[in-house]
């Protein structure tokens, strides 16, 4: 039970007892010792089982002074006894009956804390109250702390009252409740360091602990590491748990000494095993991570489940983090999710973030932009700044909230000087592009220059294209030289473009050689053929001289490796005569091959020169088969023709219904013809 609780300290009568395990402990009495004396003489000997004998025997005589002890030592278990809060209570509640002040003290724990019994304060009020009519003292010092509590039980200035009372009998927690009232409700530091150093003097272990951080931060009080790390250790000498865990974050990051991770982690282990969430969280983020310690994620799992358990924020959170990616236990997103959002409520930066980009990419649930929105937002408050970046990223783009440009800039600002790349680069797209706000070209180089220095490849190649390609001012020198330096990182999207000027000699000098190699690179990327992809680039003339000669020689290159689309478009050029005389019975023979290996648009190209009589004579049969073979491959184009030939009954094949139908997927595929005549029919 960890309540303060008071007993007789009988086994040496005239030494103050020390403060252990949060039991406040007093001398005894003649008196008592009379009453108590065999007992007392049995534990002086070492034979607890005599004593304990004893002390049952007049408990159950009713001697008072026998309850109360024998009441405490049912509370912590000892003299041979298991911990059993239902004696503890019955043996306090008899020595109560029998006007024991501390018996009264005791039971007010018990009520306070709701162990063995419910929580009940006025109970708790109402026996603090008896302990103090009964002479004990130390009682208003207790009630004072419930009266600093929080809710409707808070009453500070009463709490002063009672305290100020009892410090007149020196009675360290009344010491220490008056410094808390300086420290944490007048926000008085200076006044709460002499009643911190009352109660530290008579070793008070949470007083020592504030004078420990005073002095090691320096506030209220002149930085003096040194002194604060002595009353640091004094506190946890006493098992004070915070005291083990301050010091341990002083030396596992080096606040006014050299780091010693090997002290470090002893500390938070010493603090963890005294139940400190916080240090059970740091201490299995050591194990996760190996700093300071063998790897062991075992170790650190069960850390986190301890912490976790005491709902300590980060302990929630890195358990929920080791339940979403399956470590040391199968993936649960679902029980991650509920742990983070324990977390959040607690709130935890980390599990507010988490439970963003979860429901922002929907990982593990659905995606929920509105709900991500609010959780990314709830942490930037909390100076979380990597929510920043998305907030701006999702006000840039009306992302789970309604676009909003202008706030955009004021939370990707903050991310870009926090070194987000990708925040800087919507920053110079907003600032140029956007019609919300008026555009500022020199903001927008700004940042995308920004951007490029954070790493940003896009951001290199933005401002190659909007040297060149945006403007009526064009840069192409310093367009090649940014569309190079997004090469240099790697971008090879932008190769097609470099190949584009150097095959022209745009803003460099000609390069036909380097131009080619980029066209190849590029159609590797994009998983075609690279003498095809160069030969549609000399045929159509989009971007470079047309030149149909060139052309056939990369389509033959490719039609070499029985590359369809590239044979089909050697019969276009003997088709149609393109570089080369027309020659129909060659045309048709690269289509037959083309189709062969599957090109529906071979396929096509046959329906139309059967249809039509180009160079052969009119063969509707074979016409209709090729154009079936082609829209059975999803051609929008040879659906449409099939499909008039369907409703016309040209060639003696009318069906409306299912020419109809095949213009109309030919329509939903985008095909413009087949809309229109949709309309029509």
């Amino acid at each position: 039970m960890i309540r303060k609780l008071t007993y007789c300290c009988l086994v040496i009568i005239t030494m103050a007892c020390s403060n252990t395990n949060q039991h406040v402990m007093y001398k005894t009495d003649i008196e008592s010792e009379k009453k108590l004396g065999p007992y007392l003489r049995a534990i002086n000997k070492g034979d607890e089982v005599l004593a304990l004998k004893l002390l049952k025997k007049s408990a159950e005589a009713g001697v008072p002074e026998a309850q109360l002890e024998l009441g405490f030592r049912y509370d912590i278990g000892s003299l041979g006894l298991v911990e059993n809060n239902k004696l503890a209570f019955k043996w306090y509640s008899e020595a109560a009956r029998n006007n024991q002040a501390k018996a009264f003290y005791n039971l007010a724990a018990f009520y306070r804390e709701g162990e063995y019994v419910s929580q009940n304060y006025d109970k708790a009020i109402e026996y603090y109250e008896k302990s103090i009519s009964g002479g004990y003292e130390d009682g208003k010092c207790e009630l004072a702390d419930l009266y600093l509590g929080e809710g409707q039980y808070k009453n500070v200035e009463l709490a002063m009252s009672l305290s100020l009372e009892g410090a007149m009998y020196q009675l360290p927690t009344c010491y220490l409740n008056i410094g808390v009232i300086y420290d944490f409700e007048k926000g008085d530091i200076e006044s709460s360091i002499p009643w911190y150093i009352k109660a530290a003097n008579l070793s008070e272990p949470e007083a020592q602990y504030y004078l420990g951080l005073f002095y090691t931060l320096g506030e209220g009080v002149e930085k003096n590491v040194p002194k604060g790390i002595e009353y640091l250790e004094l506190s946890a000498q006493q098992d004070y748990r915070k005291a083990y865990a301050r010091l341990a974050k002083i030396y596992n990051n080096g606040w006014g000494v050299p780091v010693d991770l090997k002290k470090a982690i002893s500390l938070y282990t010493e603090a963890a095993a005294l139940g400190d969430g916080a240090s059970q969280a740091d201490l299995g983020y050591k194990y996760e991570s190996g700093n300071g310690v063998e790897k062991d994620l075992s170790k650190a799992f069960y850390l986190y489940q301890l912490s976790a358990a005491q709902k300590n924020a980060q302990g929630l959170n890195n358990l929920a983090t080791f339940y979403f990616n399956g470590i040391e236990v199968p993936i649960d997103k679902s029980k991650a999710i509920k742990l983070y959002t324990e977390a959040a409520e607690l709130d935890n930066d980390y599990a507010l973030m988490n439970l963003g980009v979860i429901y922002r990419f929907g990982n593990g649930t659905g995606k929920n932009s509105e709900l991500a929105y609010n959780y990314f937002k709830k942490a930037a408050q909390l100076d979380y700044y990597k929510a920043n970046k998305h907030l701006g990223e999702m006000l840039y783009k009306g992302e789970g909230v309604q676009q909003n440009h202008y706030k955009a800039i004021e939370y990707l600002e903050k991310a870009s000087a926090a070194g987000y790349n990708q925040s800087s680069y919507y920053l110079g797209k907003i600032y140029y592009e956007s019609s919300a706000i008026p555009q500022d070209k020199e903001k927008a180089i700004h940042y995308l220059e920004v951007s490029y220095s954070q790493g940003n490849s896009n951001a290199a190649a933005y401002l190659g294209w909007l040297y060149y390609f945006s403007t009526d001012d064009k840069q192409p020198s310093l367009a090649v030289e940014w569309y190079e330096r997004a090469l240099a990182l790697d971008n090879d999207v932008v190769k097609e473009v470099l190949a584009v000027f150097y095959f022209n000699g745009i803003g460099v000098s000609k390069n036909e050689k380097k131009a080619l190699a980029y066209f190849t690179d590029t159609a590797n990327r994009k998983g075609l053929d690279s003498n095809y992809y160069i030969a549609r680039k000399l045929f159509s003339g989009r971007d470079i001289d047309r030149d149909y000669k060139r052309a056939k020689y990369y389509f033959e290159l490719a039609a070499k490796d029985n590359h369809a689309e590239s044979i089909n478009n050697l019969g276009e050029i003997f088709r149609f005569g393109y570089g080369v005389d027309e020659d129909i019975a060659k045309a048709i023979e690269l289509y037959e091959k083309s189709a062969s290996l599957n090109s529906k648009y071979a396929m096509f190209n046959l329906g139309e020169i059967y249809r039509d009589g180009t160079g052969v004579d009119v063969d509707l049969v074979k016409s209709i088969s090729w154009f079936q073979k082609s829209a059975h491959k999803g051609l929008p184009a040879a659906q449409f023709e099939l499909g008039k030939l369907f409703i016309s009954g040209v060639g003696g094949s009318i069906n409306v219904e299912e020419g109809r139908r095949l213009i109309q997927l030919s329509a939903d595929a985008g095909f413009e013809q087949a809309k229109k005549l949709m309309e029509e029919l």
